[in-house]
């Protein structure tokens, strides 16, 4: 936390500390703070900087007065050569100038990675930032990592899904709006060079949409789409948008067969009490990590999920020993039934 930092302890830091600093968060919780701090800051340690996660509210106090000097140091720091990773929680500029998020983006030529949390006061330069300076940008995360009242809004996950030179390989969404028809049709745009598609708590994603993603991804080796609804208000209604899940398993692999790259696969398989989904699901042959249930963060007790598919014998459980790759099986908050014939298959396997 920045708010603290007098001037003279700039050149301990200087000398200590910040040029040996590969990963740096930066954040305040005054409402305002100059860029002179934060740009001294970082201008300091980019030549070793590899991860960068701000949070933080730009102001034009201090800007006028030392404008000249800024101009300065931005000329001697024109690209940060090992900056792969970008987190963006908090990101607001409410100076006159708006200049500090350009003069930021100019710097992030190598960047790979950029997790943007909510929606910061100009994601359009932000998306214009990504396209001019960014060429290397391949994954993108868009939310938050809990509930938050600020979440990310559509038209902005639409803007920034848009804004990939060369397709995205990696998209994780969670914690945000319901994704949209624009969103989804944004995100279809990359299905050539999508590769890992991680979805939690945000509804939209399931059902027919998952179906297109499953036969449309030919290089896609990681689905998680884990949505629940931890405070339901009406029982008979809690788990239905969970329910669509089971459609991605009866409906995608008889028509388009097994999807050969998916080596991870983490969804709920509800509201059947056939044995297909694991006849299905034995035949990705590649799969190294399976999730059928839900893995509820942040809750001690977690409640079982109501109509999934049974952990049992009788539910075809036996099929699941024909992966032979499988190194992790998570039944998290599924019904399960261990009698002996369970346990001796456990054993045997």
């Amino acid at each position: 936390n920045v708010d603290g930092i007098s001037d003279d302890i700039w050149k301990i830091w200087e000398e200590f500390k910040l040029p040996r600093t590969p990963h740096l968060q930066l954040s305040t919780s005054r409402l305002y703070l100059s860029t002179r701090k934060v740009k001294y800051i970082l201008c300091q340690c980019s030549s070793v900087l590899e991860k960068l996660t701000l949070s933080i509210t730009i102001s034009s106090i201090e800007d006028e007065k030392n404008g000249k000097k800024e101009e300065q140091q931005q000329e001697e720091h024109e690209v940060w050569p090992r900056l792969k990773t970008l987190t963006l929680k908090k990101w607001e500029d409410r100076s006159r100038s708006k200049a500090f998020w350009p003069w930021l983006w100019k710097r992030c030529d190598h960047l790979e990675t950029l997790e943007v949390e909510q929606s910061g006061t100009s994601v359009q330069n932000l998306a214009e930032g990504m396209l001019a300076h960014m060429p290397n940008l391949s994954s993108i995360t868009l939310g938050e990592t809990y509930w938050c009242d600020y979440k990310l809004k559509n038209n902005d996950m639409v803007t920034l899904l848009s804004s990939s030179r060369k397709g995205w390989k990696v998209v994780k969404i969670r914690y945000t709006e319901q994704l949209d028809r624009t969103a989804k049709e944004a995100l279809a745009k990359h299905f050539h060079t999508l590769e890992v598609l991680e979805v939690r708590e945000c509804h939209g994603v399931y059902g027919d949409y998952l179906v297109q993603v499953l036969s449309s991804c030919p290089k896609l080796r990681t689905l998680a789409i884990q949505i629940g609804n931890p405070h339901p208000t009406n029982t008979s209604q809690d788990l239905r948008p969970t329910c669509l899940l089971t459609g991605i398993l009866t409906q995608a692999y008889s028509r388009h067969g097994p999807v050969n790259s998916l080596k991870v696969l983490k969804i709920m398989v509800t509201g059947t009490h056939d044995t297909e989904p694991s006849v299905r699901i034995s035949r990705l042959t590649n799969l190294e990590t399976l999730w059928l249930g839900y893995r509820q963060p942040y809750v001690t007790h977690p409640r079982k999920l109501r109509d999934s598919l049974e952990m049992s014998l009788e539910s075809r459980l036996d099929k699941l020993s024909g992966l032979k790759a499988l190194k992790e099986l998570d039944v998290s908050s599924m019904k399960t039934r261990i009698n002996l014939r369970e346990l001796q298959w456990m054993i045997e396997h």
